[in-house]
Protein backbone atom coordinates (compact mmCIF):
# COMPACT_ATOMS: atom_id res chain seq x y z
CA UNK A 1 0.00 0.00 0.00
CA UNK A 2 1.20 3.21 -1.20
CA UNK A 3 -1.09 5.31 0.85
CA UNK A 4 0.71 4.49 4.62
CA UNK A 5 3.81 6.65 3.34
CA UNK A 6 2.39 10.29 3.26
CA UNK A 7 -0.21 11.85 5.62
CA UNK A 8 -2.97 13.86 4.40
CA UNK A 9 -2.40 17.52 4.68
CA UNK A 10 -3.13 19.76 7.43
CA UNK A 11 -5.94 22.63 7.05
CA UNK A 12 -4.95 26.12 8.96
CA UNK A 13 -7.08 27.48 10.96
CA UNK A 14 -9.37 30.09 9.76
CA UNK A 15 -7.82 33.67 10.65
CA UNK A 16 -10.12 35.43 13.12
CA UNK A 17 -13.22 36.98 12.42
CA UNK A 18 -12.70 40.94 12.56
CA UNK A 19 -14.73 43.02 14.84
CA UNK A 20 -17.91 44.68 13.88
CA UNK A 21 -17.89 47.93 12.50
CA UNK A 22 -19.62 50.49 15.19
CA UNK A 23 -22.75 52.06 13.52
CA UNK A 24 -22.09 55.57 11.63
CA UNK A 25 -23.10 58.59 13.12
CA UNK A 26 -26.46 59.75 12.27
CA UNK A 27 -27.03 63.12 10.62
CA UNK A 28 -29.99 65.15 11.27
CA UNK A 29 -32.12 66.56 8.78
CA UNK A 30 -30.89 69.89 9.17
CA UNK A 31 -27.29 68.36 8.53
CA UNK A 32 -28.47 66.90 5.21
CA UNK A 33 -30.62 69.94 4.00
CA UNK A 34 -27.36 72.24 4.48
CA UNK A 35 -25.17 69.57 2.64
CA UNK A 36 -28.04 69.17 0.04
CA UNK A 37 -28.19 73.08 -0.32
CA UNK A 38 -24.06 72.98 -0.51
CA UNK A 39 -23.80 70.77 -3.21
CA UNK A 40 -26.74 72.30 -5.18
CA UNK A 41 -24.78 75.81 -5.14
CA UNK A 42 -21.69 74.61 -5.70
CA UNK A 43 -22.75 72.46 -8.92
CA UNK A 44 -24.67 75.57 -10.27
CA UNK A 45 -21.54 77.66 -9.62
CA UNK A 46 -19.38 75.49 -11.27
CA UNK A 47 -21.98 75.31 -14.40
CA UNK A 48 -22.72 78.83 -14.35
CA UNK A 49 -20.17 80.21 -17.45
CA UNK A 50 -19.91 76.80 -18.76
CA UNK A 51 -23.61 77.48 -20.48
CA UNK A 52 -22.05 80.45 -22.26
CA UNK A 53 -18.62 78.92 -23.63
CA UNK A 54 -19.82 78.02 -27.24
CA UNK A 55 -16.12 77.05 -28.19
CA UNK A 56 -13.75 74.57 -27.44
CA UNK A 57 -10.65 74.86 -26.31
CA UNK A 58 -8.57 74.58 -29.55
CA UNK A 59 -11.02 77.60 -30.85
CA UNK A 60 -13.53 77.37 -33.29
CA UNK A 61 -13.26 74.36 -35.21
CA UNK A 62 -15.35 75.24 -38.34
CA UNK A 63 -14.74 77.07 -41.48
CA UNK A 64 -16.11 80.66 -41.38
CA UNK A 65 -19.06 81.78 -43.15
CA UNK A 66 -17.74 85.23 -44.35
CA UNK A 67 -18.30 87.14 -47.64
CA UNK A 68 -15.85 89.30 -49.54
CA UNK A 69 -17.74 92.46 -49.51
CA UNK A 70 -18.20 94.58 -52.65
CA UNK A 71 -18.73 98.14 -53.66
CA UNK A 72 -22.38 99.12 -54.31
CA UNK A 73 -23.06 99.89 -58.05
CA UNK A 74 -20.03 98.14 -59.68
Amino acid sequence: MMGGIFSAPKVPAPPPLPAPTPPPPQASNKDIRASRDNERKRRLAAAGRKSTILTSGQGVLEDTQSKKTTLLGS
